[in-house]
């Protein structure tokens, strides 16, 4: 402790008074007094805290009530309600959704409000469940009707059941607001009992407060009389040393009662005058401390006062705007600094009068904006008003923030790779072009896909893809105009904005244009690299003037595109979208038929040419629609491959037919056809071994028939699965050889078991040289690869006895069986005597 510190406690002389002194209770210290004055008061809060506590139970009760009971409730019933109406909403928009995608996404969500709002019930009150809980199954089961009947495109229907939900739904949220209702007249109840307990407070209050005045005035106005004649006398030594004058004695400091301390609290002021001077030099020193940091900021700081004139810059200041420490010294104006740097021609905005303007108009709030300087840089500041009329700037120089946040903004807008427009800057340059096209300008999206880009990445690698990539986006910049805009989508999939195309030809011409300069070779790390495009186009107005159905379009043209055999340019027409319904609802009912075993298995024979008799059957899936008849699986399985049924679809035939080769006659085998999309929708390998494993059949008596296009897609881990396939005794088959690439790598790298002849060099191939030419020349290339030659499509003696002189080793045919059901198939397979008689 200093020299200067002490210890309020009675000094020893104050405590050895006359025993006088101490029996007068007038001449206690001034907190013996109080305690005197204390203890009476005491007795009048008693009082009055006999009535806090009365009103501090009401109002806690009636808080309780209000928070849990009532604001509870009304919070759960308010969530009820915005939860119904979310419901509402998704259920009533419904019957207008024809997007699958968009119904079936709406249906999750109202499903997931279905179960938010049993979360809230089972948390909410008892009574509020009771009210409500018989509505929400009625709302689930009318949710359902409604969208089961739009999924089926029965509008009407989903319209009627619609209105009963909205009927529902609505009793529901009327019963929460007189819920919610009831639990507020509950609330005023509470409310009005509580104001009746304070009104009754207050009067005990002022009772006991005028009892205080009464009792307690004479003996407060003594003790007073007491301390102020004492208070006064220090007064007048305080002012003193207020004076500098130092050379005094302080009365009262041995006196026992709080007064004393209080004088001896001024002989330590006293003391603490003569430090002072000590603190000067230490001020000094954290002045020096202060300039340091202010001038050490990264950020520019300037004080101005309400006249506008400098208080205080730091070092940064100066230097952003290229002052000296005279320019810009305490009392200069601002105006002054602003001229100055106008005229050294250091000006933001369009003209000196506006940049004069910006900086001198007075700040009344805090505001924040960035002037952007003739010399390229730009400056943001930060103006705080002060109570005085004047404020504070902070200027921070955000030219290389900017400048990150102008690259930020591009690559958020453009593809990474190829530096292209990316999706969101093509929607956007996309509305705003349709917008013109309102105002009777034309415009067309060019929607591209790359052909074969797959291939070169699964075998060259992704660092030669992206080089590809990059390669056919300078191609695609080099060929349109300026006033156009080319995007990547993602993967290898392009978009081309033609604006002002106002007729069919302009678009198609550019089509053409594209498609031969992507066709074109690329030269890429040394490798020799050839790909094409397709395209399909959408004009706007005339196909649409919505962005989303204009990109719908231009898809529709692509993958029509596609379907024509790629490399060529489609116009969209108004029957692409009849036909893509058309495909939807063959999903739909093909979903169904799937869903209620309406599909089923036809088996026909193919016959052993040396033997006579029937050696396989091959399972060909049939589908029988309930309104249109039997579906082509020409028809029903490309949608099944694009929609993601054929994983399930293929799993199905296998196993069907391997239970049912179980029937067969020992030796006659089963075939089953594998699309190239089962092997990207599973793992085809372990599939054909649960369906061997649960039917039982043995794995040399099923033969798996695969095209060419299979291996084409999913060359390597194809391969691995049939050579595992083919180390277990499966057989398998190269199915419609002849009708793809045909390329003979694929047969030196899998042993296959036999070749399918396509039935299109079959048919006729009598009266046609080139045709009996092809059979013959794979009919000998199965021969010398010891690989059996089954010819399909035969159909009459002719085909027979053409296809018995090339050497094929089997044959199928109507010659023999059309496709028939497996009840009938023994039947044919019994009766099937090639030497002694053919079937029709």
């Amino acid at each position: 402790m200093s020299d200067h510190a002490f210890e309020l406690v009675p000094a020893p002389t104050a405590i050895a008074g006359s025993p006088l002194r101490k029996i007068v209770a007038w001449h206690l210290g001034i907190a013996g007094k109080f305690w005197l004055v204390a203890s009476l008061t005491l007795l009048t809060i008693l009082l009055l805290a006999v009535q806090a506590l009365r009103l501090a139970e009401v109002t806690r009760s009636a808080s309780r009530h209000v928070q849990i009971q009532v604001l509870g409730g009304i919070t759960t019933a308010t969530e009820l309600e915005i939860l119904l109406e979310r419901h509402r909403r998704l259920v009533e928009s419904a019957p207008a959704e024809v997007d699958r995608k968009q119904l079936d996404h709406d249906q999750l969500n109202a499903m997931s409000v279905e179960t938010e709002l049993e979360g809230l019930l089972a948390s909410g009150e008892w009574d509020l469940i009771e009210i409500i809980e018989d509505v929400l199954p009625r709302l689930r089961v009318l949710r359902r009707q409604v969208f089961l009947f739009a999924a089926n495109l029965a509008q009407d229907k989903a319209s009627v059941v619609a209105a009963e939900y909205n009927a529902a739904a609505t009793a529901a949220a009327k019963r929460s607001f007189d819920y919610r209702a009831l639990r507020a007249r509950d609330t005023a109840a509470w409310a009005r009992q509580t104001i009746a307990t304070a009104d009754a407070f207050q009067w005990w209050l002022w009772l006991s407060l005028g009892a205080m005045l009464i009792t307690l005035g004479p003996l407060g106005l003594s003790m007073i009389h007491n301390m102020i004649s004492r208070l006064v006398s220090l007064r007048a030594i305080i002012m003193r040393l207020a004076g500098n004058e130092t050379n005094i004695e302080v009365p009262g400091t041995n006196d026992g009662d709080e007064v004393g301390d209080i004088a001896r609290a001024i002989t330590v002021f006293k003391a603490n005058a003569i430090a002072l001077l000590d603190n000067d030099a230490r001020l000094a020193r954290l002045n020096r401390q202060f300039d340091a940091a202010l001038n050490n900021m990264t950020h520019g700081l300037c004080m101005l006062d309400g006249e506008q004139r400098v208080v205080i810059t730091n070092m940064r200041f100066r230097e952003l705007y290229r002052l000296s420490a005279d320019d810009a010294a305490p009392g200069t104006t601002m105006r002054d600094m602003v001229e100055g740097r106008i005229a050294a021609g250091f000006y933001a905005g369009n003209s000196p009068d506006e940049y004069r303007k910006r900086l001198l108009r007075p700040t009344t709030e805090t505001s924040v904006e960035v002037h952007h300087y003739i010399d390229g840089r730009s400056i943001s500041i930060s103006r705080s008003p002060m109570l005085d009329g004047g404020w504070v700037t902070i200027h921070e120089d955000i030219t290389d923030s900017q400048h990150a946040a102008r690259r930020i903004a591009h690559m958020a807008t453009h593809d990474a790779l190829t530096n292209l427009a990316n999706r969101v800057l093509l929607r956007e340059r996309l509305d705003n072009e349709i917008a013109r096209c309102r105002r009777g300008r034309g415009m067309a999206l060019l929607s591209l896909d790359l052909d074969r880009f797959k291939a070169v990445n699964d075998t060259l690698g992704h660092p030669i893809g992206d080089a590809l990539l990059q390669a056919v986006a300078d191609r695609l910049r080099q060929n349109v105009r300026e006033i156009d805009t080319v995007a990547r989508l993602g993967g290898d999939e392009f978009a081309v904005l033609q604006t002002d195309a106002d007729c069919p030809e302009f678009a198609l011409g550019l089509a053409q244009r594209l498609i031969s300069v992507i066709s074109a070779p690329y030269a890429i790390s040394g490798h020799a690299i050839e790909i094409g495009t397709s395209i399909g186009i959408a004009l706007a107005p005339r196909d649409s003037s919505d962005a989303d159905e204009l990109i719908k379009c231009a898809d529709m043209a692509l993958y029509r595109a596609k379907e024509n055999g790629r490399g060529t340019a489609v116009m969209y027409e108004p029957d692409f979208q009849t036909q893509s319904l058309a495909r939807r609802a063959i999903e739909q009912d093909l979903r169904h038929a799937m869903a209620s075993n309406a599909l089923e298995l036809y088996y026909q024979p193919v016959v052993d040419l040396e033997t006579g008799t029937v050696s396989s059957v091959e399972a060909l899936l049939r589908w029988k629609h309930w309104e249109r008849g039997w579906v082509p699986p020409m028809e029903f399985v490309p949608v099944a491959e694009e929609a993601g049924l054929i994983g399930v679809l293929g799993q199905w035939v296998l196993e069907t037919a391997c239970k049912a080769a179980i029937r067969l006659p020992p030796g006659v085998k089963v075939a089953v056809n594998l699309s190239p999309r089962q092997f990207s929708a599973g793992d085809v390998g372990s599939q054909v071994i649960d369906a061997l494993a649960v039917s039982g059949l043995a794995a040399n008596r099923l033969t798996l028939e695969i095209t060419e296009s299979t291996l084409l897609k999913e060359d390597g881990a194809v391969i691995d699965t049939l050579n595992r396939l083919r180390s277990l005794g499966v057989t398998i088959m190269l199915d419609d050889f002849g009708t793809g690439y045909s390329s003979m790598s694929y047969l030196r790298r899998f042993p296959f078991d036999g070749l399918k002849i396509d039935k299109s060099f079959i048919r006729d191939a009598s009266s046609q040289d080139d045709r009996v030419a092809i059979v013959n020349a794979i009919v000998t290339m199965a021969q010398s690869l010891r690989m059996k030659s089954v010819a399909e499509g035969v159909e009459d003696a002719a085909d027979l006895e053409l296809v018995r002189a090339a050497g094929c080793t089997h044959v199928q045919g109507y010659l023999f069986s059309r496709p028939v059901p497996f009840d009938q198939v023994i039947t044919v397979i019994a009766g099937c005597r090639l030497n002694e008689g053919l079937a029709a």
